[in-house]
């Protein structure tokens, strides 16, 4: 598994998602309108305690072209995000 995904009803929501973890003093990673998997999405990537990325997002819309998958690096024995 390279990171886990939640899903949300709209953008607010991924605004809210932001908000609450930036306010826990995480690093947050902010994408809007960006195409990955033949959708336009907005979303925020976050690190879980194990260093695993995960992303907050929600689609906007089909997109005609598949988009790019994010970008991981490895630190050590752990997967980063971007």
């Amino acid at each position: 598994m390279d990171h886990l995904r939640v899903e949300v009803g709209d953008g607010e929501a991924v605004g809210e998602a932001t908000r609450r973890l930036s306010e826990l003093w995480l690093f947050t990673q902010v994408e809007n309108d960006t195409t990955y998997c033949y959708a336009r999405q907005d979303k925020v990537w976050v690190y879980g305690p194990g260093g695993e990325p995960w992303e907050v997002y929600v689609v906007k819309a089909d997109s005609e072209t598949a988009g790019q998958a994010p970008e991981l690096r490895t630190t050590g024995n752990q997967t980063a995000c971007c």
